[in-house]
């Protein structure tokens, strides 16, 4: 293989890793901010309940 086929390649493998790639770290900024969200509804959430089942009574 010449340095031109190894370069063809190399952009063949690109062409299909680079959207992946781009894909991953968007969903994994998502996730960043997703997290405080989460975090906070998590925590909230056992006060809602007790709050919820106190009006039942």
């Amino acid at each position: 293989m010449n340095g031109r086929a190894v370069m063809y390649e190399a952009g063949q493998i690109a062409d299909v890793v680079g959207p992946a790639a781009n894909e991953f770290i968007r969903l994994g900024m998502a996730v960043d901010h997703a997290e405080p969200a989460v975090r906070e509804a998590v925590a909230v959430a056992p006060n809602q309940a007790r709050k919820a089942a106190c009006r039942v009574r």
